[in-house]
């Protein structure tokens, strides 16, 4: 059975407040995030997500995006890793699994959506993450892929 949706409303941020770290923390124990999406024609969106994943205490942030924003994301959030991954014609994510593999294993949270412009695209990748996903990560599904939970 499934866990039921989680409303990230007022309420439940004052309950779960960002983490204050102690002494001997470290990025490493802070958590692994990554971040899943953006085009050619919206690369921002990715950096908005991950400058917000690294605000909130994220401690490595892995980007990853069309081969033609990889670079200039990365320059953009310089404490990122950047993952380019293969692009189609129309400037989106293509054929991502094999580039995404390690990645979805060493994290500890995934970020799947922020800038993805086709439907057809983001249901690709949810799959793909659905299928390969582990139990002990925590998903965030954001834009054009919550649209696309319904066709699964």
């Amino acid at each position: 059975m499934k866990d039921e949706p989680i409303a990230l409303d007022s309420s439940w941020i004052a309950a779960n407040p960002v983490p204050v770290h102690g002494q001997g923390t470290t990025k490493n124990s802070r958590g692994r995030v990554l971040a899943v999406g953006g085009s050619r024609t919206v690369p921002g969106a990715l950096r908005l997500t991950g400058e917000a994943a690294l605000r909130v205490g994220a401690g490595k942030l892995q980007m990853a995006t069309v081969t033609s924003a990889a670079v200039s994301l990365g320059v953009l959030v310089p404490e990122a890793a950047s993952i380019a991954l293969p692009e189609d014609d129309a400037g989106e994510i293509g054929d991502a699994a094999d580039a995404l593999e390690q990645a979805l294993d060493a994290c500890d949270a995934l970020i799947l959506g922020p800038g993805i412009g086709d439907p057809e695209v983001a249901s690709r990748l949810l799959r793909l993450v659905l299928e390969t996903s582990r139990d002990d990560v925590v998903l965030v599904i954001d834009a054009m892929a919550v649209g696309c939970l319904k066709n699964l």
